[in-house]
């Protein structure tokens, strides 16, 4: 038997599996997922007590969805997960990481990963998640195929404790739900994202102050600090993907695009590469580099932002 469900990764969306997993579907069944990314995801947030940057204001995303708890027959997993399959539903599951050939970690681990297929032949699932390629320093959103051994072996069992226990959103099963249509370009909505950069709107954690509390806690620990959350940057740097896309889009053959691409995108792509150099040298010349191109990033938005907005405002009417 196999069952495989329509799921294509959408290259803009990789920082956040959660995310990467929804908008892979919308992709795959044919639905405008960049309009969804351009109207929901250009909110950043810092979280103060975990110190990572994330988004916010994505909720139609999940509107988007039917979501429920899942259920699983711990005496036979395998069975469980592929009679979900066989009834259209897409599996979002916390898997311990140690035991996955292909994530390279020496103690207990837990992520969530997306099961959108299964091949009784083969006996694997296709799945979705982060994995360590040759070569590369930090995790990368990839399909991949899950032995059912090596699944059985990562589940955790009943009683072990993940930390996402009281968290339906990382094991449930979902499906998308019918006769929805995905919402139109909202310049309005984008001008008024983009407009929190320039100017620092209420609460203080978002958009434009992400960038002044990173850099403080940054200062803050820049003789201790052993390495970085390389999440925090690669949200930053699939944020500035999204507005270079949004410009290539609906701003063709405008200046504006290469100012972006240079002074924006560039600058989150050098900021991408100090931080995993400072991973692997260690050299605190690099952390100043890193504080550097915040500000200038910080900078470059502020100028572009406010021309990009006038521009924006301009088309949506």
């Amino acid at each position: 038997m196999k069952k495989i469900l329509p799921f294509e990764p959408y290259k803009e969306m990789t920082s956040y599996p959660f995310f990467s997993d929804y908008l892979g579907v919308l992709n795959a069944h044919g639905y405008d997922v960049s309009n969804i990314l351009f109207n929901n995801f250009l909110t950043l947030y810092f979280y103060p007590k975990d110190k990572q940057i994330g988004f916010r204001k994505f909720k139609y995303v999940k509107r988007l969805f039917k979501c429920e708890k899942l259920k699983i027959d711990y005496k036979n997993p395998i069975k469980s997960i592929c009679d979900l399959l066989d009834n259209n539903k897409y599996v979002e599951i916390i898997l311990n990481c140690l035991c996955l050939p292909f994530v390279k970690t020496t103690k207990y681990e837990f992520h969530d990963w997306l099961i959108y297929g299964y091949d009784d032949e083969n006996k694997h699932f296709l799945a979705a998640g982060y994995l360590t390629q040759p070569g590369q320093v930090f995790f990368k959103y990839h399909k991949i195929t899950i032995s059912y051994d090596d699944f059985a072996k990562a589940l955790p069992a009943p009683d072990i404790k993940t930390g996402f226990e009281n968290n339906i959103m990382y094991n449930h099963t979902f499906s998308l739900r019918q006769n929805f249509s995905v919402e139109r370009i909202n310049y309005l909505k984008i001008a008024f994202r983009l407009l929190n950069y320039i100017i620092p709107f209420p609460p203080v954690f978002y958009n434009i102050s992400v960038y002044k509390r990173y850099e403080k806690y940054i200062n803050k620990n820049i003789e201790t600090l052993k390495w970085f959350d390389l999440r925090n940057i690669v949200t930053i740097n699939d944020h500035k993907k999204i507005i270079y896309s949004f410009a290539c889009e609906y701003l063709k053959n405008d200046p504006i695009v290469d100012e972006i691409k240079t002074k924006i995108l560039a600058q989150s792509d050098l900021l991408l590469h100090c931080a995993i150099k400072y991973n692997l040298t260690h050299k605190k010349s690099i952390l100043y580099d890193v504080l550097s191109i915040f500000k200038q990033l910080s900078q470059n938005e502020k100028n572009i932002f406010a021309s990009l907005i006038k521009k924006i405002l301009k088309q949506g009417r």
